[in-house]
């Protein structure tokens, strides 16, 4: 069996269950030395376990969703489906943050000439429909929601990418 890549089900009952307790400590460790908990406002780089660069933004994360959460909300008892405010924008990692004020300079135009690439690649044609209809909904918003639609619809592309990286893998 195990030149099958099988395990007899006999082993596996003597085989002790993992304790993860030691990761946890271990990762506990690393958010200690790096001061991740302690003194936030301290003007340091954050960087992800991974090694990227944290926006400072990032640190804020719960306030700004609660904000962003009371003006949505706000506009949904007014029975608008998007709000007048705008809501504020929180980057993970620097390179989204400088992604993201880029698209900030670019004009409304512009903008929608992106958005109709990215449409333009989506193969599937219903999910491809109902984005051309969303889109013909946002035409008249202004330019943050352009912004959003735009990362939603790159997310989508992307998803949709690895999906089919995926099944061709198969």
């Amino acid at each position: 069996m195990k030149r099958m890549g099988m395990t007899d089900p006999r082993e596996e009952r003597k085989r002790r269950p993992r304790d993860y307790s030691r990761e946890v400590e271990s990762f506990r460790a690393v958010l200690r030395d790096k001061q991740y908990l302690t003194n936030p406002e301290q003007s340091r780089d954050f960087v992800s376990l991974s090694g990227k660069k944290l926006h400072k933004d990032l640190l804020r994360l719960s306030t700004t969703a609660k904000n962003n959460k009371s003006i949505f909300v706000k506009a949904v008892s007014q029975c608008s489906w998007r709000p007048k405010a705008k809501l504020q924008y929180v980057a993970v990692t620097e390179e989204e943050a400088v992604q993201f004020s880029s698209m900030a300079r670019t004009t409304k135009a512009e903008l929608a000439q992106k958005i109709m690439d990215k449409i333009s690649v989506i193969s599937d044609f219903a999910l491809k429909d109902s984005v051309l209809s969303m889109w013909q909904q946002l035409k008249t918003a202004n330019k943050g929601h352009y912004i959003a639609f735009y990362s939603e619809i790159d997310d989508m592309v992307l998803n949709a990418a690895v999906g089919s990286d995926e099944e061709m893998d198969d």
